[in-house]
């Protein structure tokens, strides 16, 4: 390749990062805009196939202090880059058949369903709190497919997500519902921990 050819593109780009090493009082420190420099070698490109647009941020929540802190991640993203902020609980499908056959009970889906909702009540508080305003979804099957699906329907742009730290055999024979989600996404997987 010709010299001539090759180029430095130096370019600003506004990320963010988490400073969110707790000190001893338990405190969390807050989530902060950087300003980092890079510089991209190769062909020159038009501004227009370098850019990185995120309209639509989609936040699974589970219930567990990751998800409320994937939550606390897309609020201190979703309003600097304009992006509409998606809240998405997922309610496992679950068979119970009682002992006559032709009967299936749905009272531990109703509570499940139950369940969910104030999860998602929960993690909507905690972004309302933020000052950022979010669509809240339920859905109902198996929690990484759906997720994976509603990613795709909606053109999501960015899936955060907590991760819950599932290891040993669990995770050997079912792996976390994060790693199916971030290896089949449409899209950029974010996994906070």
């Amino acid at each position: 390749m010709a010299a001539t050819s090759r180029c430095r593109i130096s370019q600003s780009l506004n990320v963010f990062y988490a400073n969110h090493r707790q000190s001893s009082t338990g405190e969390e420190r807050e989530i902060r805009p950087a300003s980092i420099r890079f510089t991209l070698r190769g062909n020159p490109m038009s501004d227009a196939e370098n850019k990185v647009t995120v309209k639509s941020i989609l936040v699974a929540v589970d219930g567990s202090a990751y998800s409320e802190k994937a939550v606390r991640y897309a609020c201190a993203m979703g309003p600097a880059l304009h992006a509409e902020i998606v809240l998405l609980h997922v309610v496992p499908m679950m068979v119970s058949a009682t002992p006559y056959h032709d009967t299936v009970s749905d009272q531990p889906f109703l509570a499940l369903q139950q369940v969910g909702e104030d999860i998602l009540s929960r993690a909507k508080r905690i972004a309302t709190d933020l000052g950022c305003e979010v669509v809240d979804l339920v859905s109902n099957g198996d929690p990484a497919s759906r997720i994976i699906e509603i990613a795709s329907e909606r053109g999501v742009d960015l899936i955060i997500m907590g991760s819950r730290g599932v290891s040993g055999l669990k995770r050997l024979f079912t792996g976390s519902i994060s790693d199916k989600v971030s290896k089949q996404a449409p899209c950029p997987v974010m996994i906070v921990r």
